[in-house]
C-alpha cells in the first residue's frame, strides 16, 4: 500500500506554512536502508530533500535536534520509530547606535 499527502512550502505572515510529504510502502530491506541512508547523509550535509512524483519538502536541520526512539516487540510483529526534529530559529536581535 502506497499513500503520498502534499503541500507545498509556502510563507505567510512570515512564516512557513505546513509542508508535508508522506509515503508508506511495504519495501525490501535494501531499498528502506537506501532511505535511511539518504537522511543521515542529509543531516550531516544540512539539508533533506523528500520528493515524491512532482512535490517535494526540504528540510534544514540545525545544530542541535531532539530525538526520540521507541522500539516495540509484540506476538509477531517488531518496529522501531525513530523521531528527529527542531526548532527554525527566528531573526537574530539586533541593537546598535546607529
Amino acid at each position: 500500500m502506497e499513500q503520498a499527502v502534499v503541500a507545498k512550502d509556502r510563507m505567510h505572515n512570515g512564516e512557513f506554512e505546513k509542508s508535508e510529504v508522506k509515503f508508506e510502502n511495504n519495501l525490501p530491506l535494501a531499498e528502506a536502508v537506501s532511505y535511511f541512508e539518504a537522511v543521515v547523509a542529509g543531516l550531516r550535509q544540512g539539508s533533506i530533500n523528500v520528493r515524491h512524483g512532482d512535490k517535494d519538502v526540504t528540510l534544514k536541520p540545525t545544530q542541535t535536534v531532539d530525538i526520540e526512539v521507541k522500539a516495540v516487540r509484540k506476538k509477531k510483529k517488531e518496529g522501531i520509530t525513530f523521531e528527529i526534529f527542531w526548532r527554525i530559529p527566528e531573526s537574530e536581535l539586533s541593537i546598535s547606535s546607529q
